[in-house]
């Protein structure tokens, strides 16, 4: 197997130009298991389906760790309205004979609702030992709806690092492709919720052996990360060795997932059969990395997929198509035979927009255009072959563009490789690898002389807490892709919204009109805020009395404006009843003393930063 990651992608630029022989540009839906359930609506969905054009139906058997088809490894969907023999699925199959079929099955997600499954069988129930715990060692089916709000996650998932879960999904991936005719295998969620889980199950347990410190230490939330600071040693050694741990548990992350994928292939290649692996990815590849675990640009790489479909749902044309033409570079330069599939979101868009992001595509010379999802649209105006009928064209031909840098993972640093993947430019500086050995030798010294004694002393004191705020708070949300006329937008609904607050409406009204993301439920409650010394927001949040609102915050992905519920802080705590955040903040403090003791002065960059969801 080939095993090699984009060091760096010099792009050539392209321009498309239409070829008279250009094929049309593949056309998909994904269909949510939601419309499988009820037999009556199998032949109306097929006959739109087939009405409309669709060449590839992906079709969701697989949604919440249970079965929308006929299997004994999984519980039966508890929506499905008919008693067996009744199998959604095959029944699909039967109806609906044109289309390439695709099973789409999501990897991760477990479950959604706050009421567990019905069925003693299901994950959710038979197997707590797979479930995905938080930064603070709480599994994730534990958390009530305020929870899952605060840690921007949608439900239950099970721990990529448990590896009895991973053998349990590879089983059932071989299952479906054995048992029913599919030309390929969708994965969707496959990766982490996001950047603040996993450190208190068994990979934190894994970073621990091999480290000798809590993974819980590690900052919350990545951010971006400062790859070209980093390797030039502009940060302070404290913000260094923290950057050089967030890459180490990014890669650790990463791997798990990918360790599932591989897992997969291999045994659908034992099964014998030529199907097709294809996978849902986040756009931006980096924050994929960082923030989800998901490596795609490895899985490329290594022939683990055949084709991907970057989820560009949202915002403008502007956002979509630079998020489209990246992948599209990126892409082309690792592995020229994976199939581009653009995944657009109808769901939320009106036919003309999508219309304006699938030429878009096609010029961009994509293989294939896909919408989420069928069933959302089938109801409006045009119906779903309007929408179709919009997404339709000549796919342009292309040069394979982009000489491109290639390094074989084998024998390389773990951080060398993580560093590569975390950075969002086209070309790392030169001696860049040099830096990395520099960075990785500060990481093992500081571990093996400083951390040992750092964790001791700070678990043997007992002293005042930091002070802290009980925050709500509004967000609203921008992508580096967008264009000004959008930020001059969301500043302006995020003022909107404080003007509310600031004329007596209650946060719990003006979150949910004007907040994106978890702070638009609840009232805009966010979790409990400690106060670092150095920190902007921090500084403004400080000076804001209780009752206070904030002015708009420009944070890196959008505005935040924040309402100040209860100030605390304080009292004496012994150490194992400080909370992991504030310990999380104190280990920083910490560290940043005990390495300009031993001699290493601090710049003013020793603060671990504002992220843009709050700490």
């Amino acid at each position: 197997m080939r095993k090699f990651i984009l060091l760096a992608a010099l792009l050539m630029a392209v321009t498309p130009t239409a070829c008279a022989s250009s094929p049309q540009v593949e056309t998909g839906a994904w269909i949510v298991r939601d419309q499988l359930a009820d037999p009556a609506n199998i032949a109306p969905l097929c006959e739109e389906i087939e009405s409309s054009g669709v060449d590839t139906a992906v079709v969701q058997i697989r949604g919440r760790a249970d079965a929308y088809y006929d299997t004994s490894l999984a519980p039966r969907a508890e929506e499905i309205v008919s008693p067996p023999p009744y199998d959604p699925y095959r029944a699909f199959l039967d109806a609906c004979s044109s289309e390439r079929h695709i099973a789409w099955l999501n990897v991760y997600y477990l479950w959604g609702d706050m009421e567990p499954p019905a069925s003693p069988e299901h994950p959710v129930n038979s197997s707590p030992e797979w479930h995905l715990t938080d930064r603070d060692g709480r599994p994730v089916s534990e958390y009530t709806l305020l929870d899952r709000a605060m840690g921007w996650i949608e439900g239950v998932y099970a721990d990529p690092s448990s590896p009895g879960y991973r053998a349990y999904f590879v089983s059932l991936a071989r299952e479906v492709v054995e048992k029913y005719p599919v030309n390929g295998l969708h994965l969707d969620f496959i990766r982490y919720p996001g950047p603040a889980y996993g450190q208190g199950g068994l990979l934190g347990a894994s970073w621990f052996n091999r480290y000798g410190f809590d993974a819980r230490y590690l900052p919350a939330t990545f951010g971006e990360v400062d790859i070209e600071g980093w390797l030039a040693g502009e940060m302070s050694p404290a913000i260094s060795f923290i950057t050089t741990a967030k890459l180490l548990w990014a890669g650790m992350r990463a791997e798990n997932v990918t360790a599932l994928l591989r897992d997969v292939r291999s045994a659908i290649g034992e099964a014998g059969r030529d199907v097709e692996i294809s996978a849902a990815v986040v756009p931006d590849a980096p924050a994929a990395f960082l923030e989800k675990g998901q490596d795609w640009r490895v899985w490329m790489k290594e022939g683990l997929v055949d084709a991907i479909y970057p989820m560009s749902y949202y915002g403008s044309s502007e956002r979509v198509g630079g998020q489209l033409e990246k992948i599209r570079g990126e892409a082309r330069a690792l592995a020229p035979n994976v199939k581009l599939w653009a995944g657009l979101g109808a769901y939320i868009k009106e036919p003309s927009q999508i219309a304006e992001e699938a030429k878009i595509a096609r010029g961009l010379g994509y293989d294939g255009i896909c919408l989420f999802d069928c069933g959302s649209v089938r109801g409006v105006k045009g119906g779903f072959g309007g929408y179709i009928r919009e997404i339709k064209g000549d796919k342009k031909s292309l040069p394979e563009g982009g000489a491109s840098f290639l390094i074989d993972s084998e024998g390389y640093d773990p951080l060398e490789l993580a560093a590569v993947k975390a950075f969002a430019g086209d070309a790392l500086p030169e001696g860049w690898q040099r830096s990395v050995e520099a960075r990785r030798l500060e990481f093992d010294s500081v571990v093996e002389k400083v951390i040992p004694s750092l964790i001791s002393k700070m678990s043997e004191e007992a002293g005042p807490s930091m002070e802290w705020e009980e925050l709500a708070g509004v967000f609203r949300y921008l992508h580096p892709l967008d264009p000004p006329e959008r930020d001059e937008e969301q500043l302006a609904l995020i003022e909107e919204a404080r003007e509310k607050l600031l004329a007596g409406v209650e946060m719990e009204k003006v979150a949910p009109e004007y907040s994106q993301g978890g702070t638009k439920t609840f009232g805009g409650v966010l979790p409990r805020r400690y106060l670092r010394s150095g920190e902007d927001i921090d500084r403004i949040l400080e000076e804001t009395p209780e009752g206070g609102v904030t002015e708009p915050l420009r944070v890196s992905n959008g505005y935040w404006i924040y309402k100040v519920m209860k100030k605390g802080g304080g009292d004496v705590v012994p150490y194992d009843k400080v909370e992991w955040p504030e310990r999380r903040i104190r280990f920083l403090t910490e560290l940043s003393a005990a390495l300009k003791g031993a001699g290493v002065e601090l710049s003013s960059k020793d603060a671990e930063g504002s992220n843009a969801k709050s700490n």
